[in-house]
């Protein structure tokens, strides 16, 4: 179980994070990462190190949508002493996702996101049409 400290941490830093995303502030995002983040994208594209991504962060400047997406903290625990896990609902205007993020307890108490990972949310296919069900 989070204690009530270390779960306003991790959640001020998810509370962060979105609101860097939804201002497309891509230097305010990637304050919040490891140097060496690992990060799936929703294509299933990995991309390591914080260079990386930022490239594929300013990329993605150019889909509007993305950025309006509605961010649904769905769970957050610490899976040890400094290290924790959280789940995130996005909803936007035409898909969904659920990310999971890993959070890592630096020094001075900075807890930085060190793994994303995007998973889309399709409704299952019927296996003798193919059509989604």
């Amino acid at each position: 179980m989070m204690n009530s400290n270390t779960a306003e941490t991790v959640t001020g830093v998810m509370a962060r994070l979105t609101n860097a995303w939804q201002a497309k502030d891509v230097p305010g995002y990637l304050a919040l990462l490891a140097d060496q983040v690992d990060v799936v994208n929703r294509g299933g594209q990995r991309l390591t190190g914080k260079q990386a991504f930022a490239q594929h962060l300013n990329w993605l400047l150019n889909y509007q949508a993305i950025f309006e997406a509605e961010h649904t903290l769905e769970s957050a625990r610490v899976l040890r002493p400094g290290l924790a896990l959280v789940h995130e609902l996005r909803i936007e205007p035409l898909r969904q996702s659920r990310a999971t993020y890993l959070l890592v307890e630096h020094e001075e108490g900075q807890w930085l996101i060190e793994s994303i990972a995007i998973a889309p949310i399709e409704h299952p296919r019927d296996p003798a049409t193919g059509e989604r069900i």
